[in-house]
């Protein structure tokens, strides 16, 4: 059994795989087929995606997906790989197999100089492998997940965790700490900032990413095509997109998403929120606009950094950090390693959101386990 690239025709039986090992794919849900849903993500991103399959007398037992991503990195663009949707067939595991795909994506990496895969995955077993693996590195910044929850008794009935008597108690009383402190503590003036809802980006977004990028030593390279093609294709659905305008330009954009896919117990999120350098006012009219939707979820997750300014501004509309572990790991494929230098850059300096990994969890991990 040999690893090699996936040929056209093949997109049904990969979905089939997929279904299979994750048992249900994707976690969404998708107003279209599963089908449409991958044509979308490997098929018509703006920068190809690359496919690797393992055949077996006539069936697939392998896969291996991966997005390249235009990635901003202290002032050079760096085209990366994300890997993602990797699988092996429950009836052909320990045979090597992994193993196998993996180097070919590798290969296929180095030759046409990829720096850098990096993954997000709730696999345990790749997450064992990667904490194996010396060539494997943490992404410089820990990454936070900073949590809103209505009921937070509801939350451990649903997901319930080793003594969550005290997280029930522990939770409330942070809540009642916050909102006291959330009483003295002064709102944004948002002067002529005004939010639409949209259902794609306009074309000045383009000019947006132009002037913030010269603050950010980290962000995935963002323009309309991107934008539109990440959030706003109708394959995908269920995001919905609020656009910040100052003086007719655009200064921020946030997208929120209800994740259905259980529907007896839905998980909101803030897929990303990104505003002007050191314009906190702008991301709070933002959240104060986007939110609402949100209301009626009993948790809602944020993803960012530690340290980051969008934690304290969370913080004000009744977010807290989950303290669940969520890790991003990437490989570096050739030398040198352009995100080590991360380790020195200011928090604000770094962009990263759930909108990165198209990762939704619609059941997060107890404190004890890992997204990764």
């Amino acid at each position: 059994m040999e690893a090699r690239v996936y040929k056209s025709g093949e997109e049904e039986a990969i979905v089939e795989l997929l279904d299979v090992v994750f048992r249900g794919w994707p976690k969404y849900d998708l107003t279209g087929d599963a089908v449409d849903f991958w044509c979308w993500k490997y098929q018509d991103s703006p920068t190809p995606s690359m496919v690797l399959v393992i055949e077996e007398e006539g069936k697939l037992v392998s896969s291996y997906h991966s997005w390249r991503q235009k990635v901003w990195v202290q002032g050079k663009t760096w085209v990366f790989e994300s890997g993602m949707d990797f699988t092996v067939h429950p009836e052909y595991r320990r045979r090597g197999l992994s193993l196998k795909i993996s180097q070919l994506a590798r290969e296929i990496g180095q030759k046409e100089k990829i720096p850098v895969n990096n993954t997000v995955t709730e696999q345990p077993i790749i997450l064992h492998g990667h904490n194996k693996n010396e060539a494997v590195h943490l992404f410089p910044k820990k990454l936070v997940n900073m949590a809103r929850i209505n009921d937070i008794s509801e939350q451990l009935r649903v997901m319930p965790v080793k003594n969550g008597w005290i997280i029930n108690i522990g939770y409330r009383t942070l809540d009642i700490l916050n909102s006291a402190v959330n009483m003295f503590k002064p709102k944004p003036n948002i002067g002529k900032i005004t939010t639409r809802l949209v259902t794609a980006f306009p074309e000045s977004i383009n000019d947006y990413w132009n002037i913030i990028k010269i603050d950010l030593d980290y962000s995935l390279e963002i323009s309309q095509e991107y934008l539109n093609w990440r959030y706003c294709d109708s394959r995908i659905g269920g995001y919905q997109v609020h656009v910040a305008e100052e003086n007719g330009q655009p200064v921020g954009y946030v997208v929120t998403r209800i994740n259905k896919k259980y529907p007896e117990y839905p998980i909101g999120y803030i897929v990303e929120l990104s505003y002007l350098p050191n314009r906190t006012e702008i991301g709070y009219k933002l959240l104060e606009t986007a939110l609402p939707y949100l209301c009626d979820v009993n948790v809602v997750n944020f993803l960012t950094i530690e340290n980051h300014p969008d934690i304290e501004l969370l913080k004000m509309f009744g977010y807290h950090n989950s303290r669940i572990n969520i890790h991003s790991y990437y490989e570096n494929y050739i030398p040198p390693d352009p995100l080590e230098p991360l380790n020195n850059s200011h928090p604000n300096k770094i962009h990263l959101s759930w909108g990165d990994y198209d990762i939704l969890p619609v059941k997060m991990p107890k404190k004890s386990e890992t997204i990764s």
